[in-house]
Order: C-alpha cells, then structure tokens, then sequence
C-alpha cells in the first residue's frame, strides 16, 4: 500500500463542510415535523411494477456490488469516496469519474471502490444518506444512489424531503414497508454520524475526498490524476 500524500487542494471542485452534527441532527428534526404537514398518500405499488431488477440495477450486476462497494474485494487497489448527495461536485464525480473508474480499473479487477455517505451539507443530507443505507439493506444502495444524483437540485431546498425519499425507493421497487419502517425510525442515522465521524478523522473537510490506496484526492479533479495515481501503484 503506498505511503498516505495529500493532492493539490481545488477549491473550484470541492464543497466545504458547513453545520456540526449537534445542529444537523437538530435541523433534520425539524425538517421531519414539517415535512409531516404536507405528507401526502404515496399509493401502492402496482402488480405491475418489478422488483427493482431493472436498468439501473443491471447495469451494476457486471461491477459485483456488495454494499456500498463495487468491484472485487481482493483487488489490489481500494478507491474510497466520502461524499454528500447534495454536494453538486460528488454528481460531477459520480457522472465522471466514477464512470471511468467504472470502466478503466474496476470492471477489469484492478480496484474496489468503496462509497462513504457523508452529511456536511445539512439536514437534507442527513435524510438522503440515511434513506441511501436503508436501500443498502435491500441491496439497492447504488441504484438508489444514482438516483439521488439525478434529482438533486440544490441544497437544502426541500428536494431530499421524506415523500421524495420513499418514492425513490417505491421507484425502484424496494420493499416500501421496510424501508419506511427503517427510514423512519432512523435506524442508520448512528452509521451516518460514525461515517462523518470517520471522515473527520481522515481530514476531509470538503466532498467528494478520496483515497486511492491512502492517497488524499480532494475535489471532482481531472480524471487523468486518478489515472496517473493508480497507474504509478506497482
């Protein structure tokens, strides 16, 4: 494994950390009483809809996902992401660099990724990272995290609101009953603080930071920096 090294900082492609975990836990609070005013009757699922099985799902089978973790987990090179739904540099990565990384180390063996939901950005990042583990215990973490992506929309708008985050999981056919049941009970809210917990210890300040193999890449960098970093791990 190589030696731990801190890449250039881009502050044009990094977003910086905001609240403490004492005033986003007090925040999603709040953002949960007032989301119950407007709460509206999400229907059934049809007989109709599958199981979840569909494109977005395929399209992860050939990548070996096993949690929030991609590729095989005896490649010699481990790629770990902290990153923040609501952060519009981690879509960029996740649109860009971790669709090469995709293609170029982790479909061939070469890698593991690993995705770590951080919540620096507010309440609503608290709720999307917890409702993207509790489809992690369906076994849907990524397509639901390619799902967030695609509807994120600013930060703390009202975007990632509780209706929002069940329909996502409705959307993708997961167990509704479930996931409401985890979702709403904040039975991974305790993983999402010891993730930023975690991050804090690494030194992030800002998403997305990854480590390649200990090595420090802050921002939604060039891709060709990530290549030059595996490439030069012998």
């Amino acid at each position: 494994m190589s030696r731990a090294s801190t890449r250039q900082k881009h502050p044009a492609s990094v977003r910086r950390a905001e609240p403490s975990v004492r005033q986003l836990v007090v925040a999603v609070v709040l953002v949960s009483i007032l989301s119950v005013t407007f709460m509206i009757v999400v229907g059934r699922r049809s007989a109709t809809r599958t199981s979840g099985r569909g494109p977005v799902t395929a399209a992860y089978e050939s990548l070996r996902p096993v949690g929030r973790t991609l590729g095989d987990l005896s490649a010699p090179i481990t790629i770990v992401e902290y990153s923040d739904f609501q952060c519009p540099y981690c879509k960029i990565a996740a649109d860009t660099i971790l669709a090469s990384l995709k293609k170029d180390y982790i479909k061939t063996g070469r890698a593991r990724f690993h995705y770590q939901p951080v919540a620096i950005l507010g309440p609503e990042s608290l709720r999307a990272a917890e409702a993207a583990l509790c489809a992690e215990d369906q076994g849907r973490f990524w397509p639901y995290h390619d799902r967030l992506f695609a509807t994120q929309a600013g930060e703390n708008r009202g975007v990632f609101n509780d209706v929002t985050l069940k329909r996502l999981a409705a959307d993708l056919g997961l167990d509704q009953a479930r996931f409401d049941s985890c979702f709403d009970r904040g039975q991974r809210r305790q993983d999402v603080m010891a993730i930023n917990r975690e991050a804090n210890t690494r030194g992030v300040t800002g998403t997305p930071t990854f480590f390649i193999n200990g090595v420090k890449v802050v921002g939604a960098v060039p891709y060709v920096q990530f290549r030059q970093i595996i490439e030069g791990m012998k």
